[in-house]
């Protein structure tokens, strides 16, 4: 933004005879005139540098701002499956404890076998919701150790084993 000043010349006779015409004035009033009168060249170069900055700057907050998005709703994806999970556990234990009445009901003969086979069909029912209710814990584990920027590698690098 400021004038700049070149001064060069010879210190021979070119020099002198510049000296003695007077032009000395016209030079430097010419190097300092020019930067000042540009059209606004320099002010919009200045500008233009200033609104990169700024949408650099931007972008940047908006991927700090994403991350913690991200991480905040991993976190809060495992808390929810991990109460579900205790739930759907517990109806685990309660189908369980359900069907080994159901088959000593039978066994004594005071129900029918289809009151044991649907005891066996709701403990399955609750072993898979609850298979599904771990799966999805996990996948949250894994997007929230994504979200704070953990990596893998698909295949091995070329100093590490492979796992057996």
């Amino acid at each position: 933004m400021l004038p700049d000043f070149a001064l060069t010349g010879d210190v021979g006779e070119e020099f002198a005879q510049v000296l003695a015409h007077g032009e000395v004035e016209y030079l430097v009033a010419n190097s300092v005139l020019a930067p000042l009168f540009d059209s606004g060249r320099r002010r919009a170069a200045a500008d233009a540098v200033a609104a990169r900055r700024n949408q650099a700057a931007y972008a940047f907050k908006g991927a700090v701002l994403g991350a913690l998005r991200d991480v905040n709703d991993a976190l809060a994806a495992i808390q929810r499956d991990r109460e579900q999970d205790q739930r759907l556990d517990s109806q685990v234990d309660l189908e369980s404890k359900a069907l080994k009445i159901s088959s000593e009901r039978y066994k004594a003969g005071y129900t029918p076998y289809v009151d044991q086979l649907d005891s066996e069909r709701q403990l399955l029912a609750a072993q898979l919701n609850f298979t599904q209710a771990r799966t999805a814990r996990l996948t949250a584990v894994v997007g929230l150790y994504e979200a704070l920027g953990g990596g893998w590698r698909a295949t091995p690098g070329p100093n590490e084993k492979r796992p057996s």
